[in-house]
């Protein structure tokens, strides 16, 4: 016969408080649906949607905000703009007018979002609350493919930024201190002053490169930051609401994704045309005619 004590601990689990802190700590400081139907994660791409629509709205608010002070000292008071301009300025006037439309048209475009957005955070409460089984809220399809696409927009812009200022400050850096001349045979002598003409140009050519470089460095922390966001972004829509197969095919992903590439690329082959072969014929063929009537 085998003897027990009359109060058994064998069979009695001991929490640790501290443990028992931590979990409760954690539960609480999870983001949950306030009317507790839809599931936390799900509920947390929502609301972080509309934050981000909000921050974007605020952002363009100020932005407006700004390009209207700019206006009316351009209207008023232009010698705070410029000591040279004794009257308004109509390049500013249609600058500012131009970014204004620009941003008034996206100001429309993000409130019509949350709109959309609070449709669809409703519609899919609404399913869930009914018991069936929820298809991925449309504002999220449509919001999937956006980051995709927002994020190759973003990879082009940088590489083309990238690309012109680096250019841009090689030859600023190789020419800064150039003064001289170069025999050209029958055609006689050219005189190469940059050093003079980039002073006038810029001022301090030194300033101007580390300015630059402070610019360029600040652009691509910020296109990583946003590239990692966009990522997450992804991610966390992929888990509240299905895989990526539930968002978008490999066959449209391709489509969409080669089709957007094309673009940047002859955009870029444009740009180039224009800010680099074009001026370059145009001073060979100064060049040559000046030569001709030497």
């Amino acid at each position: 016969m085998d003897i027990k004590p009359l109060h058994d601990t064998s069979t009695i689990n001991i929490v640790s408080p501290s443990n028992q802190y931590n979990k409760i700590l954690l539960e609480s400081s999870k983001v949950k649906d306030p009317k507790g139907i839809m599931e936390a994660s799900a509920y947390r791409v929502f609301r972080s949607e509309k934050i981000i629509n909000f921050l974007t709205l605020i952002l363009f608010l100020v932005a407006i905000v700004i390009v209207a002070i700019f206006l009316l000292i351009n209207a008023f008071k232009p010698t705070l703009l410029s000591e040279k301009l004794t009257s308004s300025s109509n390049t500013y006037y249609f600058l500012g007018g131009l970014s204004s439309f620009v941003m008034f048209a996206k100001i429309i475009s993000i409130l019509i979002d949350l709109k959309n957005l609070k449709n669809s955070e409703t519609s899919y409460r609404n399913e869930v609350q009914r018991g069936d089984t929820p298809n991925g809220p449309q504002y999220m399809k449509n919001a999937y493919k956006k980051i995709i696409l927002r994020q190759i927009d973003h990879n082009w812009i940088s590489i083309i930024l990238l690309w012109f200022c680096s250019i841009f400050l090689g030859i600023l850096y190789a020419l800064k201190d150039v003064n001289t001349s170069v025999s050209l045979g029958i055609f006689g002598r050219i005189d190469f002053n940059f050093k003079e003409l980039i002073r006038i140009m810029f001022g301090n050519a030194n300033l101007v490169i580390t300015i630059f470089i402070i610019v360029l460095a600040a652009w691509v922390v910020l296109h990583v930051f946003f590239a990692l966001s966009r990522k997450k972004r992804k991610s966390d829509i992929e888990q509240s609401f299905g895989g990526k197969e539930n968002w978008i095919t490999d066959e449209v992903y391709e489509k969409i994704t080669k089709g957007r590439r094309k673009i940047w690329f002859r955009i870029f082959l444009v740009i180039n045309f224009i800010l680099i072969l074009v001026p370059a014929l145009f001073l060979f063929w100064r060049w040559m005619k000046n030569r001709r009537k030497a």
